[in-house]
């Protein structure tokens, strides 16, 4: 971990010991690991350039060392997965969730707020989210409804199901969950799928032992850089302005947005009532206000996404403006560039000459008294419908 933060300097690292007193580590030759925290330098600084929007989960380690991974991954305007920061803790509990949030705020969200923490209603991270201030005012967070469903299946399995359903939900408040109510602050993305397709990503990773697993997810994490740089570096090649994910939502709003009527109510302040057109014999007729000045439109997915909706465009397309000029800045191409702008450098072997030399630092031992588990760890959670993906063709 030394020679990561020399080598790729602005990394940053952290650790907490078993041991009580460790302000002259110097004095020490050995030391009882119990947690470890840290973010690559290049992440950091493309964070900078992602979405608001933040993924947080924990994972099982399937090694011989019995422990945690907690991981938070970014996403980018191509909705793609940037590796935020991670830790390795003893378990899931309010004071490992507590210490990894307050090192995310403190070494990886630097000067941005307003950022949206997705997860699981895990109580150690509802605590910690509130203890640690990733919450309003300055932040905000909210549930993945996979996980929010299938708490409630879990919590009424006999008859009656849906007669429970708003007794259940009283103590949830309508922002944490549902799109409808959440502000925007989520751009649309309802579940954790970001943090669990990392953890599946990284599923081989986590059998390794902690120094190889730190290198493993360092080495994948330059492969999503790279493989980033060149897509984004294809796409303005082609003289592209946005995303595919801008550029198709786009593209279904402009379809849907011709035979769509639009009354003008105020030109100078640009507002107006839009009555929508049938799409496959459904729909038709529904009025929406537009407030093109304000940003403002009833229908809420402007708001939500940040991309015209088919009402806008509408809109757009009846005073013969420019819809592209209401996409936001985010999607832009050139900014999609600077979030993998970042250059990672080799660490090398520990014989080189170029090693950092006069670290001083003692060994990092397992906890004795925590037994070390011999062949491979056998899962002890139950799993549920989180576990499963459907066969294809089927939802």
């Amino acid at each position: 971990m030394e020679a990561l933060q020399y080598f790729d300097v602005g990394t940053n690292v952290d650790w907490v010991f078993k041991e009580d007193k460790m302000e002259d580590r110097g004095s020490l030759e050995e030391v009882t690991l119990k947690r470890l925290f840290w973010a690559f330098k290049p992440c950091i600084d493309g964070f900078e350039h992602c979405m608001y929007v933040i993924h947080i989960d924990g994972t099982h380690l399937c090694g011989p060392y019995p422990g945690v991974l907690l991981s938070v991954v970014a996403v980018d305007e191509f909705s793609h997965i940037l590796p935020l920061a991670f830790a390795i803790v003893e378990s899931q509990n309010v004071s490992s969730w507590g210490w990894f949030m307050d090192r995310l705020r403190r070494f990886v969200e630097g000067r941005r707020y307003g950022i949206c923490v997705i997860s699981d209603r895990h109580a150690g991270i509802i605590v910690a989210t509130q203890q640690t201030g990733w919450c309003e005012p300055l932040d905000h967070h909210r549930f993945c409804i996979r996980h929010l469903a299938t708490n409630f299946c879990t919590a009424h399995r006999r008859k009656g199901l849906k007669n429970r359903t708003a007794e259940w939900f009283e103590d949830k408040p309508l922002s944490k969950w549902s799109l409808a109510y959440d502000g925007g602050k989520r751009f649309g993305m309802m579940s954790t799928n970001h943090a669990e397709s990392w953890n599946n990503a990284i599923l081989d990773a986590r059998k390794l032992p902690i120094s190889s697993l730190v290198r493993a997810l360092f080495l994948k994490t330059i492969e999503y850089f790279d493989e980033r740089r060149l897509e984004t570096a294809t796409e303005l090649s082609k003289g592209r302005l946005f995303t595919n994910y801008a550029s198709k939502r786009l593209s279904r709003s402009i379809v849907r947005a011709r035979g769509h009527n639009v009354k003008v109510y105020d030109r100078n302040s640009l507002l107006f009532e839009v009555v929508t057109r049938k799409v496959d014999q459904k729909g038709g007729g529904n009025k929406h206000t537009v407030r093109i000045h304000e940003y403002l439109y009833s229908c809420g997915k402007w708001q939500t996404y940040r991309i015209p909706c088919s009402h806008v465009i509408a809109c757009c397309v009846h005073l013969k403006l420019s819809h592209e000029l209401l996409v936001d800045e985010i999607y832009r191409l050139e900014n999609v560039s600077m979030v993998y702008n970042g250059v990672f450098k080799p660490i090398l072997s520990k014989g080189d000459s170029r090693w950092p030399t006069g670290i001083k630092f003692p060994t990092v031992i397992h906890d004795k008294d925590v037994e070390k588990k011999k062949g491979r760890r056998k899962s002890t959670r139950y799993q549920n419908a989180m576990d499963f993906q459907a066969p294809k063709g089927k939802k």
